[in-house]
C-alpha cells in the first residue's frame, strides 16, 4: 500500500541547503518524490517554489549509491581503503578512546569539528564545547569567510542572513555568477520571472555562459579586476547624483569618506583595469539607477584575494541606490515570531563553562562569534596545533584548493572521524566511519527556515535504513555519553528532540499537518542594523580600527604573456551523482593559443606552484585571454592539485588567484 510522507530534503545537490518534499512510498521504496504542494515561498514572490528537475531522480540515486554498509576502523594505511567492518559499540568506544589519548596528549584545544550543512550542527557545537574545544567550524565558514566579515561591516550580519528578491528585480547585475546553470533552480525561476516582467541582466565575467548568452548586456573583464569596476560604478553615481538621497541621509554611515576616495576612481581609470570601456561603465550606472531601487548586484564564488572588499562595494551599490528592505531587492531573513530552542544555549543556561581558550583562527580577529575562519585550519593543524578532526557532512578534498597540502594535513592528525554514507575521496581518510543514515531514511531535529516567509520544518523518515547506519543526533549522543558528557544530551529518541526544541514556543509536535508549520514574518519598518553606528556602514569603524583599509585601491593585476590566471568550477554534486566524471578540457582563447602553437584537441601541461595536470585544450573565444578555465569533477585529482591555497588579509579563500603556465606536450612530441 502507498503512503506519502512529508519530509525535508537536505543538501547542495538539489541546488539549496532544504525543500520541503512529499515523498511517495510503497514496500519501504521511494516510488516518487516532489515538492511539498503547500510549501510556502522561501524567496519572496518567486512563485511556486518547484524542486530542480530530476530531484527525486538524484536524491533516489543517492539512496541506491554504493553505500557504506555499517562501522568501519582502518586496517591499512590512510586513504588505501583498508577497512575492518566492526560493530557500532566497538566503533564508538574506539572513537572515544581515541579522544581521551589526543585531549591527555594535547589537551581538549585540540580537537576540531567541521561540518557540512545538516540539521544536527547544534548538537555538534554541544559535544565539541563540552568537551573543551572551541574549534567547530562548517563549511561555510570554509568557502564564504569574506563574505561573512563583509556583510557584518555593513549591515551587521552574517551572509546567510540576507535573501534576494530576484522575481521582483528591474535590473540584476552578476559578477562571475552563472545563476541560469547553477543548480538553485528556485533562483532560476525568479529570475526568469523576473525577465519576464522586463527586468535587465547584466553579466560581467571573464568567460562566457550560459547566463551570459541570456543577459541583455555581457563584458569580458579582466579577471580579478571586478572591484575597480564597482568603485568606477560607484563614482558615476555619486558623481551625477543618481543615489537615493534620502535613504542615504537616514540610513548609511561614512558616505562622505566614500565619495572622496572614488573622485580618482574615474570610469577611465577602471577602463585601464577592467578592459571594459568608460562609455559603456558610465551608461551602466545611469541605466542600472534608472531601475532602483527593485536592483540586485550579485557576485558568484569567484574568490580573490580582495573578496572582502568586492562583498563590501557590492552591499554599496544595493545601499547607494536604496536597494535594502524594498521589493526587487535584498531583504533580511525573518525568524517569524517562534524561534527553536538550542541545546548548547540550554547546556551554557546549565553550567556548562564558557571556553576561554582561543581558537584556531585567533590570527584573523575579525571572525565574529557565529563563523570562524574555515581557511586557517589548514595552517593549525600544519603547526601541530589540532591533533584530532571529526568530519561530518562534509569533505575538505572537494572544500580546500591545493590538494597535496590537504593530504599532508590529514596525515599529520592523530585521529579523523567521519560520518560518511559513501566511501568519497575523504572518507579514504578517516581512521574510523561512523556511518549516517540517507536523510531519506532518518528522522532529524527540527529545522527553522528563515525568510520573508519563514516556517518551521520536520523531517521524517520515509523508509527504514536500508544498512547498518544511524541518525547523526544518536551517533553525538552515543560518542558525549562514552566521553562522560551524556547529560547534555537528554534524549533517547527523535520526538523527545522535537519537544525540546518546541518547548516555550507554543507550538506543538501535532501542529505539522503538512511537514511543516508557517510563521508570521511582520515586515518591521524601522531598519535595525546591528552595526556599531546602527546604520549601513560604507565606513567601517571595526576595519579601521583593526588596521585594515575601508577602501583599497587596487592595483593592475599582474601576469606576464606566458602566465594565465586559472579558473575552476566545480561540477555540481547532482550532476556527478546522476552521471559518470566527464573528460575535462582546458578553455585558452585563441590569441595565446596561436602564440604557443596550440592547436585544437592538443594535450598540454598546465603548471601551477604546486602541481601540475595534462588535459586537452578547447580553443574559444569564449575565455578572457588572460585566463584559462576547466570544470573538475572531485575524482580528478590531479587537477585539484593545481589551485593553490591563499589567505587573504581576513583568511578567505582566494580559489581563483592561482596563475598558471601552460606547455603544449602535442608539439614536443611531434619534435620528439
Amino acid at each position: 500500500m502507498k503512503k506519502v510522507v512529508h519530509t525535508l530534503i537536505t543538501g547542495r545537490v538539489i541546488g539549496r541547503d532544504y525543500c520541503l518534499a512529499e515523498a511517495l512510498v510503497e514496500n519501504n521504496n521511494i516510488v516518487g518524490l516532489t515538492r511539498n504542494p503547500v510549501a510556502p515561498d522561501v524567496i519572496v514572490n518567486e512563485g511556486p517554489d518547484t524542486p530542480p528537475r530530476g530531484l527525486g531522480n538524484c536524491a533516489v540515486a543517492m539512496l541506491k549509491a554504493d553505500r557504506i554498509k555499517g562501522p568501519l576502523i582502518r586496517s591499512g594505511p590512510r586513504g588505501k581503503g583498508s577497512w575492518k567492518a566492526v560493530s557500532w559499540d566497538e566503533a564508538l568506544d574506539y572513537t572515544a578512546q581515541k579522544c581521551r589519548d589526543v585531549m591527555a596528549e594535547h589537551g581538549a584545544k585540540a580537537l576540531s569539528f567541521c561540518s557540512g550543512p545538516g540539521l544536527c550542527i547544534d548538537l555538534y557545537k554541544t559535544f565539541l564545547h563540552a568537551l573543551g574545544s572551541p574549534d567547530f567550524f562548517t563549511q561555510d565558514d570554509i568557502l564564504h569567510s569574506s563574505a561573512n566579515l563583509a556583510m557584518r561591516s555593513v549591515l551587521g550580519c552574517q551572509s546567510d542572513e540576507i535573501i534576494a528578491d530576484w522575481g521582483s528585480a528591474k535590473h540584476i547585475v552578476l559578477y562571475g555568477a552563472n545563476l541560469l546553470e547553477a543548480p538553485e533552480i528556485n533562483i532560476i525561476n525568479a529570475v526568469l520571472k523576473a525577465r519576464e516582467q522586463g527586468c535587465k541582466i547584466i553579466c560581467i565575467d571573464p568567460k562566457v555562459t550560459v547566463t551570459a548568452t541570456k543577459a541583455d548586456n555581457y563584458m569580458m573583464i579582466r579577471p580579478g579586476s571586478d572591484l575597480a569596476l564597482n568603485y568606477a560604478l560607484i563614482h558615476v553615481i555619486i558623481k551625477h547624483q543618481l543615489y537615493n538621497g534620502a535613504f542615504v541621509d537616514q540610513w548609511v554611515h561614512g558616505f562622505d569618506k566614500l565619495a572622496d576616495f572614488v573622485e580618482t576612481c574615474t570610469p577611465a581609470w577602471a577602463a585601464e583595469h577592467t578592459g571594459i570601456a568608460a562609455s559603456e561603465i558610465i551608461t551602466w550606472a545611469e541605466t542600472i539607477s534608472q531601475s532602483a531601487p527593485a536592483v540586485i548586484f550579485h557576485s558568484g564564488h569567484a574568490h580573490h584575494p580582495d573578496e572582502l572588499h568586492l562583498k563590501r562595494s557590492l552591499l554599496i551599490l544595493n545601499a547607494l541606490l536604496g536597494g535594502i528592505e524594498a521589493p526587487g531587492s535584498l531583504f533580511f531573513r525573518r525568524a517569524g515570531q517562534a524561534g527553536l530552542r538550542s541545546f548548547l544555549s540550554k547546556a551554557l543556561e546549565e553550567g556548562l563553562p564558557l571556553l576561554e581558550t582561543t581558537r584556531f583562527d585567533h590570527d584573523y580577529p575579525l571572525t565574529g562569534p557565529a563563523d570562524t575562519c574555515g581557511g586557517a585550519f589548514i595552517r593549525a593543524a600544519l603547526e601541530d596545533k589540532l591533533k584530532a578532526l571529526f568530519v561530518f557532512d562534509s569533505d575538505l578534498l572537494r572544500l580546500l584548493p591545493d590538494h597535496n597540502q590537504t593530504i599532508k594535513v590529514l596525515q599529520k592528525l592523530d585521529l579523523i572521524v567521519s560520518n560518511a554514507a559513501v566511501m568519497r575521496r575523504g572518507a579514504l581518510w578517516a581512521d574510523v566511519i561512523l556511518p549516517e543514515s540517507h536523510f531519506l531514511e532518518k528522522s532529524d531535529p527540527l529545522h527553522l527556515e528563515k525568510g520573508l516567509s519563514p516556517f518551521i520544518a520536520q523531517r521524517q523518515a520515509c523508509v527504514a535504513p536500508q544498512f547498518d547506519t544511524k541518525p547523526g543526533w544518536w551517533i553525538i549522543k552515543e560518542l558525549a555519553q562514552r566521553l562522560d558528557q551524556g547529560k547534555y544530551f537528554p534524549y533517547t529518541k527523535i520526538d523527545e528532540i522535537h519537544a525540546f526544541q518546541l518547548k516555550d514556543s507554543g507550538l506543538e509536535l501535532k501542529d505539522f499537518k503538512s511537514g511543516f508549520i508557517p510563521l508570521d514574518a511582520k515586515t518591521d519598518q524601522n531598519l535595525n542594523f546591528k552595526t556599531p553606528s546602527g546604520k549601513i556602514e560604507f565606513f567601517s569603524d571595526l576595519l579601521a580600527q583593526y588596521g585594515l583599509k575601508n577602501f583599497p585601491l587596487q592595483e593592475k593585476s599582474k601576469n606576464d604573456v606566458d602566465t594565465f590566471w586559472l579558473i575552476v568550477q566545480r561540477r555540481p554534486r547532482g550532476e556527478q551523482i546522476l552521471a559518470p566524471p566527464k573528460q575535462p578540457v582546458l578553455w585558452i582563447n585563441p590569441e595565446p593559443a596561436r602564440r604557443l602553437k596550440i592547436k585544437a584537441s592538443d594535450q598540454v601541461e598546465v603548471c601551477s606552484s604546486v602541481g601540475k595536470a595534462r588535459l586537452k585544450v578547447l580553443i574559444t573565444d569564449k575565455i578572457h585571454p588572460e585566463a584559462v578555465f576547466m570544470v573538475v569533477d572531485f575524482e580528478h585529482r590531479e587537477l585539484m592539485t593545481l589551485p593553490e591555497y591563499i589567505l587573504d588579509e581576513v583568511g578567505g579563500l582566494a580559489w581563483d588567484h592561482t596563475l598558471v603556465k601552460i606547455k603544449n606536450l602535442t608539439t614536443e612530441s611531434v619534435d620528439e
